[in-house]
């Protein structure tokens, strides 16, 4: 695989990776009206997805 091909599958996968974890951070974060459970949602959401990736 190309290099561009490969970046450019990163940065989609990267903007999905973040938009799923923000997604879902903020319906708990909303649900339960707590600005730290949303932060702390999304960040544990992306790390995780991240390590998965990279398996």
């Amino acid at each position: 695989m190309e290099m561009k091909e490969r970046k450019k599958i990163s940065e989609l996968s990267w903007g999905l990776i973040s938009g799923t974890a923000l997604g879902i951070g903020a319906s708990i974060g909303v649900a339960w009206r707590s600005w730290e459970l949303f932060f702390a949602i999304s960040l544990a959401i992306t790390l995780l997805m991240v390590w998965w990736a990279r398996r």
